[in-house]
Formats: C-alpha cells, sequence, structure tokens
C-alpha cells in the first residue's frame, strides 16, 4: 500500500513528512509479503517524496528535521531489507535452474 491509497495527509511540510510515513509504513506491511512490485513501487514514491523534501529541507524546523531523519533511516534500513530479499530470491532462482538442468541431464528430459 502506498500513500496514494489512504486519505491524502495535510499539504505542507509536514503533510509531506506524513505522506513519507505513511508510505514506510505501507513498506513496512508490504515487507513481510512477497509482493516485491508493490514493495518496489512504494520505495520508488518515497524516493520521490525524499527527493522533495530534501528540497524543502532549508525550511524545516527542528522537530520536522529530525522527523525526517528518523524517516531517512528508516527509508534505508527497508532499502537494505529489500536488497537482501532480491538476493534471497536471485539465490533461489540460481539454485532451481540448476536443479532443472541437473534433472535434464539424468532423467534424459528434451
Amino acid at each position: 500500500m502506498t500513500a496514494t491509497d489512504r486519505e491524502a495527509p495535510a499539504g505542507g511540510l509536514d503533510g509531506l513528512l506524513a505522506r513519507l510515513e505513511l508510505n514506510l509504513a505501507g513498506q513496512l506491511a508490504l515487507a513481510g509479503s512477497d509482493d516485491f512490485d508493490a514493495l518496489s513501487r512504494a520505495a520508488d514514491e518515497a524516493g520521490a517524496l525524499l527527493a522533495e523534501a530534501a528540497e524543502a529541507s532549508r525550511r524545516l524546523t527542528a522537530r520536522q528535521a529530525a522527523r525526517l531523519s528518523e524517516i531517512i533511516r528508516l527509508h534505508n534500513e527497508i532499502g537494505l531489507t529489500l536488497a537482501a530479499k532480491r538476493r534471497e530470491v536471485m539465490a533461489e532462482l540460481v539454485r532451481s535452474v540448476r536443479g532443472r538442468k541437473m534433472l535434464k541431464a539424468y532423467g534424459g528430459e528434451r
């Protein structure tokens, strides 16, 4: 689920930070599923929102800056989790392809 799937928060910098938090909550919910496409789309959306927040960072209050710092930390952690999941899927795919090749070689499959 992405931030656009929910009711949009208020505008301004606080609204932007709220959209980022909703996006990250959606990413955390998706991280437990096998829906890598939805998780990747949510991560891309978060990247765009973070770029927008970076542009506005000069206007952030101390509270907003601390909130953004935490959001960035969580975004990075989710990115690392997603990268690890991708590596796991690729490793499983490689094992599967090797297994099929072995079955074909020993089973005489055409």
